[in-house]
């Protein structure tokens, strides 16, 4: 009977916690508050993930829990636990930590070869784990027979030309998101732009000599001429290059360059390739020798007038007279 009056006017703890969950950014400062009611005044402190928690980092007064500069360590679920002699209650909240993207990778400029294969890094970190999308030049890249995803990038299984471009990493959660770009520059050698082109080229005797390289390459190529199998010097008069395309121009064709064989070479790091033309120069027909002004005739005799004449390519010969069409027998 004693005991029973003893307890009369107790009551045993009930808490009220101030959220069931809450989502905090990594450094943020944080207060978890439980109300306990209860006679006598309840003893009160607080367990994480089952652990309890040091009583220096709790308020016992207000009955707070003050987490200072949140890491993710600190996430997970708390207990509020209230306890005196009549008995005890607990109340749950969850706290989220929340970390902002950080991207670890560098961006890089590549120029890999033709053909080769290339990785793409994009280390990114942050809670929860960033989502990873990949751009190329503004459209997204969706993984295929030449491009697989990799939790930490992207591989190119075989470089093309048409790869070229600027590649985008962007990393997101709920904190943050953030674009990391990666500059690709797929280089090869040098090849010839037009398959059929012609193997040689006229000019006429003392005409400017265009000679054109068209070949496609990256990085840009060296350009260099030779004819008959010598190098050209263009510091030599007369001889000019255009370096960026690789035309060669000579000022003016001499028959020293009649049949010449013309050689472009062009070359870069990966390769080279080499173009032929040859040269044929034009001279204009000239009758030799020079046929005199007056020929005499008798009436119906047999009349021979020679003619003969020289020039690239073989001229061809005609007559004509004032009197009449002159047949290709050279009759009138």
């Amino acid at each position: 009977m004693a005991a029973l009056s003893s307890k009369i006017g107790l009551e045993a703890p009930h808490l009220t916690i101030s959220s069931m969950s809450s989502q905090h950014n990594v450094g943020d400062d944080v207060i978890l508050t439980c109300i306990a009611e209860g006679k006598p005044t309840p003893e009160i402190y607080w367990t994480q993930n089952g652990r309890r928690i040091p009583s220096a980092r709790q308020n016992k007064r207000s009955s707070e829990l003050r987490i200072k500069n949140l890491a993710l360590a600190d996430k997970g679920l708390y207990y509020c636990h209230a306890e005196n002699e009549v008995g005890k209650d607990e109340a749950t909240t969850v706290v989220d930590v929340v970390e902002p993207v950080t991207v670890i990778s560098q961006p890089e400029v590549k120029t890999p070869q033709e053909g080769a294969t290339l990785e793409l890094e994009c280390n990114a970190r942050g809670n929860p784990p960033p989502e990873i999308t990949w751009f190329r030049n503004e459209k997204e890249v969706a993984a295929d027979d030449e491009v697989y995803i990799t939790d930490n990038g992207l591989v190119i299984l075989s470089a093309t030309r048409k790869m070229s471009g600027i590649w985008k990493c962007l990393a997101k959660n709920v904190a943050n998101e953030i674009v990391l770009e990666h500059v690709i520059d797929v280089e090869w050698p040098p090849s010839i732009l037009f398959p059929e082109l012609p193997t040689s080229k006229s000019v006429k005797l003392g005409s400017q000599v265009v000679l054109e390289c068209p070949v496609d390459a990256s990085p840009a190529p060296e350009f260099e001429w030779s004819v008959n199998g010598n190098m050209v010097d263009f510091h030599a008069p007369g001889w000019l290059l255009d370096r960026e395309t690789g035309t060669l121009i000579v000022e003016k064709a001499s028959l020293a360059l009649q049949d010449a064989t013309f050689q472009c070479y062009a070359s870069n790091i990966h390769g080279n390739s080499v173009i032929s033309i040859g040269l044929k120069i034009n001279i204009p027909p000239s009758i030799i020798p020079r046929i005199g002004p007056i020929i005499n005739a008798k009436i119906d005799s047999k009349v021979i007038i020679p003619c003969a004449a020289s020039g690239i390519p073989e001229p061809e010969l005609m007559w004509s007279s004032s009197n009449g069409k002159i047949d290709d027998q050279g009759m009138l």
